[in-house]
């Protein structure tokens, strides 16, 4: 059985069996989290007055079950999961909330520095059902230079939202913009492709010719 990461001090021998049998859940890789895993976790979170988090990979396995306090939980290191410019981590994190509120700011920063799929808050009710869910992802580059962007919230009955598509989509918007820049710098690149029936030579000087074009107009081209 894996171990169960965070903080487990003050937790009942009861109480730490069920955190780790959380890892023998699955969920759809069309959910962000099995509705029945969300009322579990919201349960138990009640019970013991801490946030329960969940890592689940894109195949819906859960890869680590985290004990935290009543006002956070704590991401281990994520070395094994490795990623690529224009890559996500290739994990998304849910956790419960036990105060109502949404997405903190430790949430949000660690979403951003870690490149998680996801981020996602379940907040309970008076009797530690789930209530509203918060979820965030990042956000590609936009006019409004914004990191991440908070989705509406959903409930229980919403956790259907197309997961893996919405994460292969925004993971398609990151590979394209990582591509199109230089880093480090601010100039863009593009690969100019030329297909001809005519002579090599021919090609040759309709591609002088737009090079000294495109030079004219301040942009540097590297044969």
């Amino acid at each position: 059985m894996k171990q169960i990461l965070g903080n487990v001090s003050g937790l009942k021998v009861n109480q730490k069996k069920k955190l780790e049998k959380f890892y023998q859940r699955r969920t759809s890789p069309y959910q962000l989290i099995s509705a029945e895993l969300a009322r579990d976790m919201g349960k138990l979170s009640f019970e013991t007055g801490c946030q329960i988090g969940v890592l689940i990979n894109r195949s819906g396995k859960i890869e680590a079950v985290i004990a935290g306090d009543s006002e956070q939980i704590v991401i281990p290191a994520l070395s094994q999961y490795r990623y690529a410019p224009g890559r996500l981590r290739g994990i998304r994190c849910v956790h419960t909330h036990l105060s109502g509120e949404t997405l903190s700011k430790d949430d949000l920063t660690d979403l951003a520095l870690l490149r998680l799929d996801l981020m996602a808050a379940i907040t309970l009710d008076a009797r530690g059902f789930p209530a509203k869910i918060y979820m965030a992802h990042i956000l590609p580059e936009s006019e409004t230079n914004e990191i991440y962007r908070v989705l509406p919230s959903i409930t229980v009955s919403e956790l259907d939202i197309g997961c893996r598509e919405l994460i292969y989509a925004l993971e398609s918007e990151l590979s394209v913009q990582n591509a199109m820049h230089v880093a480090d710098s601010d100039y863009e690149r593009a690969l100019l492709v030329s297909v001809t029936t005519g002579s090599k030579k021919a090609a040759d000087v309709s591609l002088k010719e737009l090079t000294a074009l495109t030079e004219s107009a301040g942009i540097n081209v590297i044969s």
